[in-house]
This record gives C-alpha cells, sequence and structure tokens, in this order.
C-alpha cells in the first residue's frame, strides 16, 4: 500500500504529528511519499525509505503556478491507496479522482469548506472541528483522531 502526503506547514504541532505518523506508517511497511515546502528543519526527520518532493517555495512565485500539475503528475505516477492533504492550502491541490481515497487533516476550525471540494474524508482533530464542519454543510465523512496524547 502506498500513501501520498502533502504538508505545507512550517514548524509546530502539525509538523511533529506528521513527522510521527510518517514514521509509524513506514515502521508498518507502508509505502510513501511527501510533498514539502523546501527547507522545512522537520526534513531531516522523515524515514530514510520515505520519498520527499518539494515545492511551493512562496505563494507568491511563478513555480506556485505550476505545483499542482507537478502534484498531479506526481500522484498520477505514484497510485497511491490515498492521499492525505495537511492543512487546507495542501487541499486545494488535490486531483478530483483517479487517486484512491482522498483525505484531509483539520487541527483547525475552518472558516470555509471551499478548500475541501475534492475531499472524501476530513480527518479533525478535535470533536469540536468535527462538530463545526458539519454546521458548515459537510455531508461527507468526518473523523476524529487526536493528536494531543503524543
Amino acid at each position: 500500500m502506498r500513501i501520498f502526503h502533502t504538508h505545507f506547514g512550517r514548524d509546530g504541532g502539525a509538523e511533529k504529528f506528521f513527522v510521527s505518523l510518517v514514521g509509524s506508517l513506514s515502521e508498518a511497511g507502508i509505502e510513501q511519499t511527501v510533498l514539502i515546502r523546501p527547507g522545512r528543519s522537520w526534513k531531516g526527520r522523515l524515514p530514510a525509505n520515505v520519498e520527499v518532493h518539494e515545492g511551493l517555495p512562496r505563494l507568491l512565485t511563478p513555480s506556485r503556478f505550476l505545483l499542482p500539475w507537478k502534484f498531479k503528475r506526481l500522484v498520477a505516477a505514484q497510485k497511491p491507496a490515498g492521499v492525505l492533504a495537511w492543512m487546507p492550502r495542501a487541499a486545494d491541490f488535490m486531483p478530483s479522482g483517479g487517486c484512491g481515497l482522498r483525505f484531509a487533516r483539520l487541527g483547525d476550525y475552518p472558516t470555509t469548506l471551499k478548500h475541501f471540494r475534492n475531499i472524501d474524508i476530513l480527518i479533525c482533530n478535535t470533536p469540536g472541528i468535527a462538530e463545526h464542519i458539519k454546521k458548515l454543510g459537510w455531508n461527507k465523512p468526518a473523523k476524529v483522531i487526536s493528536n494531543f496524547t503524543l
């Protein structure tokens, strides 16, 4: 099984959980590819067997317009069982289909659902976030998986 992650965060709790989850999945024998921003301080803590791609150095650069194409090309080549977007910005690049299950992880309360139009399941960090997205109109599955126990 292969999972493709997109994570454009900096340095915080979501990133610590990301590194921990990728490590645990790697130990379980799950193949993974990640697309992250360049220069992330935590990149070196990712397992050596994880394929790492870098993109989106800054939001207002010409390379930003190539990133959706690069992302879709990588996902099509990998043929993952699932694609996991970490945060709304990464969910914006989610292909509309042909890539297995499409997940997004939410560690905060979104103000809109527009970033998640191509997402099948939202993974919420708290029950309150799951309730909030339903009030916003989310009618697809939402699961609560907290990382506060790490």
